[in-house]
């Protein structure tokens, strides 16, 4: 089964949540780094940012890859940093 074919997972929405996580991730609200900024120790604020951006680097990589699978019939503009 294409992953393109089952509900929700049409490449208009996993267009719209990709979209949705890279504006998190290098949008104006800056998730990552704002959110940790209330963490007052500077060492605990660093891992939490570094740990939280390898759960978005990996989350990234296995979109990219289902996206980029050609049995899952996606077109290449679902990813746009890609």
């Amino acid at each position: 089964v294409n992953l393109s074919s089952l509900s929700g997972m049409d490449a208009k929405s996993l267009a719209e949540n990709v979209r949705s996580l890279e504006g998190s991730v290098v949008g104006e609200a800056g998730l990552v780094l704002g959110t940790s900024a209330k963490v007052q120790d500077a060492r605990a604020r660093e891992k939490i940012r570094a740990a939280v951006i390898a759960k978005l680097v990996d989350t990234y990589e296995v979109l990219h890859k289902i996206v980029h699978d050609p049995r899952n019939n996606y077109p290449d503009q679902v990813m746009q940093y890609t």
